[in-house]
């Protein structure tokens, strides 16, 4: 009798530790599951900021672009216009407004002072925005501990570029018929890393980019007609041109412009601009280019097409570089962090 009495608080004591142990297992995964939640929701919230920041970056550095073209103009756009659009187009993305801050940047990203100083807009070497878009998320574990909120904050940075690379259908030499004697660019000594900018004196002067005979650069030969052979050019670099008559221009994509289809007069597009060749005929021809520079289609015949240089442009498509973009540039808006 003794003995199975014995056993008796012994099975009992196993019982409970059962019990024990089924009670921490299923607190230990409410517990990873709770925590599971509160990481899960600071990711996605992380992304939407990451997307906030992105967009609010590329957004107020376009509005920068435009603040500055518009400084000479018959009505200007506000400065404070920048801060603005940040700030919009990051809350609309889900940012906190209270925790989103613009700051203007340099071409290398170096800080020149909030966008809520909008004289800033038109220092000479702010070349975009730098954005912190941030939210909060209400925790559920972390209650426990005492964090009843958590925060995700993610950063931008865009700049407005040169533009350095596109393909392109014609070249354009830079001092060209009908204006021989007004250069597209003019030497830029100090202008880090581009040798040349574009002559504003140049600004709406016609140059003959397509024809049966066009300003050569010193080509031998007449054979090129200005066709470019499409490629997809880098500049400043030697060129391959085509030979023969490009069958009018195509479209070629800048922003707030219609584009080029074939013959379509008013078009916009971004030409490569040339200052010498190898002296060279045919197929061996080779131009040297410096930049490229925005021109508008004034005139055209079959197989003949004048262009207008314009005061600058912004590209949707192409390939930045570093260095800061000028007012008369054909420029590209691209994030840079």
């Amino acid at each position: 009798m003794s003995e199975r009495r014995s056993r008796i608080p012994q099975a009992h004591g196993e019982d409970g530790a059962l019990l024990v142990l089924v009670t921490a297992s299923v607190l230990f995964l409410a517990i990873v599951a709770a925590i599971a939640l509160d990481l899960g929701q600071a990711v996605v919230t992380g992304r939407r900021m990451q997307n906030a920041a992105d967009a609010a970056a590329l957004a107020g550095t376009r509005q920068l672009d435009k603040v500055r073209l518009s400084a000479s103009s018959s009505s200007p756009l506000s400065s404070a216009t920048v801060n603005d659009m940040v700030l919009s187009v990051a809350t609309q993305n889900g940012a906190d407004s209270s925790l989103v801050v613009c700051t203007f940047i340099q071409w290398d990203q170096a800080p020149l002072g909030p966008c809520s100083n909008g004289s800033l807009a038109y220092n000479a070497q702010a070349a975009g925005v730098l954005v912190t878009a941030g939210a909060s998320n209400a925790t559920g574990f972390a209650r426990v501990i005492g964090v009843t909120q958590t925060r995700q904050n993610r950063v931008a940075a865009a700049t407005v570029q040169p533009l350095i690379g596109q393909r392109a259908p014609l070249l354009v030499c830079a001092f060209g018929h009908p204006s021989p004697d007004i250069f597209v660019v003019v030497s830029a000594p100090g202008v880090n890393p581009v040798r040349y900018g574009i002559n504003p004196a140049a600004i709406g002067s016609t140059y003959r980019a397509h024809a049966p005979h066009v300003s050569d650069c010193g080509l031998a030969g007449s054979a090129w007609k200005g066709d470019a052979g499409g490629d997809v050019f880098m500049l400043p670099g030697w060129l391959d041109i085509g030979t023969g008559v490009q069958a009018g221009p195509i479209r070629s994509q800048i922003a707030g412009q219609q584009g080029c289809a074939p013959d379509a007069m008013g078009c916009v597009m971004a030409l490569p601009v040339c200052s010498g060749s190898n002296g060279q005929a045919g197929d061996n021809g080779r131009l040297l280019c410096e930049r490229f520079a925005v021109f508008k289609l004034v005139s055209s015949t079959s197989n003949s097409q004048t262009f207008a240089l314009m005061a600058g442009a912004e590209a949707t498509t192409g390939i930045g570089g570093l260095g800061r973009a000028g007012p008369n540039d054909a420029r590209l808006v691209k994030l840079v962090l």
